[in-house]
């Protein structure tokens, strides 16, 4: 019997990374909780990005201040993050991440590698080294 060939266009491929997206997202949320990847990726901007105003955030998660305030104010309310004056503009307010902040991101490191071999057990070791091929061709080329 031989192997039924596989349909490889982008119509079969989208729906698959599609649900990829989502199952990767599901399990990073039970791994992250009571955080979501958002936070944590607004804190690690806030780390790397060295006391960056309200208006920085929500332009580099692409979304409205209102937005960005929201997740802020979660973020504080957390205590995660502080907001600070800016010493050369009092009308400005800076984000910097606190120590609980910092072990947060730390945990977090941990729970996303957790998640994602999750999401991966089913893959034999070739299946694995395949995606990982797979994924660096793709990525280097966008």
């Amino acid at each position: 019997m031989t192997a039924k060939k596989r349909n490889t266009s982008q119509d079969e491929l989208l729906p698959l990374m599609i649900a990829f997206g989502r199952l990767l997202r599901v399990e990073m949320a039970k791994h992250l909780a009571p955080l979501s990847l958002l936070h944590l990726q607004t804190l690690q901007f806030v780390a790397e990005a060295g006391n960056p105003t309200m208006r920085e955030v929500a332009a580099y998660l692409k979304i409205s201040a209102p937005s960005a305030t929201e997740i802020i104010t979660a973020l504080v309310k957390e205590k995660c993050l502080t907001r600070v004056s800016d010493p050369e503009d009092r009308r400005k307010v800076r984000l910097t991440v606190s120590a609980a902040g910092k072990s947060a991101l730390k945990r977090a490191e941990v729970r996303k590698a957790k998640a994602f071999a999750a999401v991966i057990a089913p893959l034999s070791a070739r299946e694995r080294d395949t995606f990982i091929t797979i994924l660096t061709t793709v990525t280097r080329n966008s």
